[in-house]
């Protein structure tokens, strides 16, 4: 059997005692971010960001409780930090160059009425101007909760703004918007009545973006509106749909927080 020297600076965290009060003073107060976090779960309405899985969203919508893991996931909770960094940055800067070209959500909707009731709003601890850099819109039937990165006007056409924030090697690697992303896009277009989506992807290491667009079509529309009707009917009759296969990104203990119920369900 071989051995491998351990990396020791990687084991070592402190090396006092006030730097080890310091670790657990400051790695307690991230556990207690995500405890809080989890606790203000918002269920009982679809999830656009886990569109593809019918199963998560018949356990959302039939208000199943969200699994606590046992050992919050420390690196995790940066990487969403950093992820929510990178959307300000862009959308900053596409707020400045853009101008009127930049379009308010609610100067949209009025503009180009959808058909279903919403409510808009914005972070309560968002203190910059406006209230620009991200609008949720929720509607109540079919009930869903939309986080809409932007709309812009691009060559006089309107676009929905996705942005997402990747690893450098899995960003390296995008020709195309990821399916996950896609399936999202889609539920926001077809709800909010928009046609043109443009994907903005960032590295979070050194800040290069790629951008690719995508059109959704009336059988997009169609799909989505199905989709949606089949899972409240699931509901209605308490018979639970497919999962998707384990070799979903989607499916892990990390990414989905009814990883263990849905193993119970088969």
């Amino acid at each position: 059997m071989a051995f491998q020297k351990a990396n020791l600076s990687r084991l070592v965290k402190f090396n006092s005692d006030a730097s080890c009060a310091l670790v657990n003073i400051y790695e307690d107060e991230v556990k207690k971010e995500i405890a809080e976090n989890n606790k203000n779960y918002c269920y009982r309405t679809f999830s656009p960001s886990s569109f593809r899985c019918e199963r998560v969203q018949w356990f959302r919508l039939r208000g199943v409780e969200p699994e606590t893991p046992s050992r919050p996931d420390l690196s995790l909770n940066f990487t969403a930090k950093l992820g929510t960094a990178c959307h300000e940055i862009i959308q900053m800067r596409l707020i400045k160059a853009l101008g009127a070209d930049w379009i308010a959500v609610p100067d949209y909707l009025k503009e180009h009425p959808i058909p279903y009731e919403y409510e808009l709003s914005h972070d309560d601890n968002d203190i910059r101007p406006g209230g620009d850099f991200e609008t949720r819109i929720t509607i109540s039937d079919p009930p869903i909760r939309l986080s809409c990165d932007g709309i812009l006007r691009i060559l006089g056409e309107y676009y929905l703004l996705e942005i997402k924030s990747s690893e450098l090697k899995s960003f390296d690697k995008l020709t195309e918007p990821k399916p996950q992303h896609v399936e999202q896009a889609k539920t926001y277009g077809v709800l909010l009545g928009l046609h043109k989506v443009l994907f903005m992807y960032i590295d979070r290491q050194f800040g290069g973006i790629k951008v690719f667009e995508m059109s959704i079509t009336e059988h997009d529309r169609r799909y989505v509106l199905s989709k949606m009707d089949r899972v409240m009917r699931a509901v209605e009759t308490n018979v639970a749909p497919s999962p998707l296969q384990t070799r979903h990104i989607e499916c892990s203990p990390n990414t989905c927080p009814y990883y263990k119920k849905c193993l119970e369900w088969g």
